[in-house]
């Protein structure tokens, strides 16, 4: 059996009119998505051994050739990303993993920012959204949340000897 390539299949794809249910395909991304955390978790407790606390994101990202291929890719750091769009952040600390934020694309964020009022399943959305256009989103975050992991630059800022320390943990060699 010869496998086709990601093109073959993105012409398939493109082919394809079924009408599928946003809700079948957000379950199934949701599953995918699970997995990817706790794969990044696995692979980075070593990594930031001794460090309490670290982030996952999964970013969505789109491929330049293939217009219908989505991909999810996965990072974790020592400290609270900058927030941008088609992103989707958890916090593992030692025990459990916590869904912190999703945040949409571009469009949707401006939208449910937008409006006053929104279905019960948008709130937290809207929430997330509304946080980042007031600039006041790693301190909602954190006080929904209940936590206090910093962002990079304000480790830097608030407690540079900190910053070194996780940062000669993750590079070792520093670099070289």
């Amino acid at each position: 059996m010869v496998k086709k390539t990601a093109g073959e299949l993105s012409v398939k794809a493109l082919g394809d009119t079924t009408k599928y249910s946003v809700m079948d395909v957000a379950d199934g991304i949701s599953s995918n998505v699970k997995k990817g955390v706790i794969q990044c978790v696995e692979n980075h407790v070593d990594v930031f051994n001794g460090i309490s606390e670290f982030c996952v994101v999964c970013l969505i990202s789109s491929d330049c050739l293939i217009k219908n291929l989505m991909r999810l890719k996965y990072f974790a750091l020592p400290w609270l990303p900058k927030p941008r769009q088609d992103q989707s952040c958890f916090l593992y600390d030692g025990k459990k993993i916590t869904h912190l934020w999703s945040l949409p694309n571009a469009t949707t964020m401006a939208e449910l920012s937008s409006l006053t009022k929104v279905h019960t399943k948008y709130e937290r959305m809207k929430f997330w959204c509304d946080s980042f256009f007031d600039k006041r989103f790693w301190e909602n975050i954190r006080e929904y949340h209940k936590i206090s992991i910093l962002s990079e630059e304000e480790m830097v800022e608030k407690t540079p000897e900190k910053y070194k320390n996780i940062m000669s943990k993750i590079n070792p060699n520093g670099g070289k």
